[in-house]
């Protein structure tokens, strides 16, 4: 919404598109610290379409302004010093005894600032993706990241026909009737993005690719309809994406967030290649409740996603003792995807059955 608006005062420089862009800036930066990244998109997107030249400082300033005081009144206005009621606070003041020494962790905890709320939270989303996170790619985990990390998700959380769409968009996109400034608009986020994550080490899942797929999808929309507009190689061509796509769809429902292409096997392979969101985040509880229901079985040790209580949907379960993750006992077990590299026997062991592909279910019981 924040680049449309922005595309929007682009083509007509008013005032009220002006500040109409600002609230909706200050609106994304309410719901993600990740809108930082509006900033240098929004730059580029003006130097790209050549029309940087043509925006006053006042009308920056103007901007920044707007969206400062919008974001500010989603915190009621809020004043107090950035170490007061913060969570992990001698967290945050190791970090600015580093950066800035005992002044500037006296100044954090005496001086009342605007959204210090907002401050104190974004500095610590900042520093949590400077550390890095346990990420995991094709079989290895690191701390640091992998510059292709991305590359790869997108690569393999995608359906092969909408990455097909994707190329064609930049083929064709010569062909589509955009004007410059909308053209910027479309592919400057696309192109930001990648480039902006090969060196981010907090590498998570592929829901922080979320942003560019409105993006994507009108230029792929666009494209379609060149195709369409063609002969009938190209249409049939078009039909076939688009059948191929749904079928995808139709093919993994209802488990969509473990879905991968055939480019690594499909879902079943998914939890070789990614872990975390990309995979296994909780959503298949319910599931195994109906298969533990079924089974008949009795407790079951379960190491998974806090997402909902398993007593809730019959799973009387209980956590795993320390040796266990060495060498399971005679029980049952129900594991996560994302957890299965902590228990060292799920590397030779085969699971009885995987559940919605993200939940690995090994009946050690000892038959009678």
């Amino acid at each position: 919404l924040t680049l449309i608006g922005f595309r929007r005062y682009l083509t007509a420089p008013t005032r009220r598109n002006l500040m109409i862009t600002g609230v909706v800036a200050g609106g994304a930066f309410l719901s993600k610290f990740s809108a930082i990244l509006l900033f240098p998109v929004m730059a580029l997107i003006a130097l790209v379409s050549g029309k940087l030249k043509e925006i006053a400082p006042s009308k920056a300033a103007a901007f920044f302004l707007v969206c400062f005081l919008t974001v500010w009144a989603g915190y009621f206005f809020e004043v107090k010093p950035l170490l007061k009621n913060t969570p992990h606070p001698e967290k945050k003041t190791a970090f600015l005894q580093k950066i800035g020494g005992a002044p500037l962790v006296r100044f954090a905890r005496e001086t009342p600032l605007p959204l210090s709320t907002f401050a104190s939270a974004f500095a610590g989303m900042t520093l949590t993706r400077a550390e890095g996170t346990n990420a995991f790619l094709l079989g290895e985990r690191s701390r640091k990241g992998w510059w292709y990390y991305y590359a790869v998700a997108f690569a393999v959380k995608n359906t092969l026909p909408f990455i097909l769409l994707c190329l064609l968009s930049f083929v064709f996109i010569g062909k589509l009737g955009l004007d410059r400034v909308t053209r910027a608009t479309l592919c400057v986020p696309v192109v930001f993005f990648f480039a902006a994550t090969l060196g981010d080490r907090a590498q998570a899942g592929i829901r922080y690719f979320l942003p560019i797929y409105p993006f994507l999808f009108v230029l792929g929309a666009g494209t379609l309809a060149c195709l369409w507009r063609k002969n009938r190689v190209w249409r049939f061509l078009a039909a076939g994406l688009l059948l191929w796509h749904a079928g995808e769809a139709l093919r993994i429902s209802p488990h969509y967030l473990a879905y991968f292409n055939e480019s690594v096997g499909g879902p079943r392979n998914g939890y070789k290649v990614l872990r975390d969101s990309n995979i296994d985040w909780g959503q298949g509880l319910k599931e195994l409740g109906q298969f533990i229901q079924e089974q008949g079985y009795g407790e079951v040790v379960l190491s998974f996603h806090d997402a909902a209580d398993p007593s809730y949907y019959g799973i009387p379960a209980r956590p795993p003792r320390a040796e266990e993750f060495k060498t399971p006992g005679n029980t049952v077990y129900a594991i996560g995807a994302h957890f299965l590299d902590a228990f060292e026997w799920t590397r030779t062991a085969a699971p009885t059955r995987v559940i919605g592909y993200s939940v690995f279910v090994y009946d050690f019981r000892k038959k009678v």
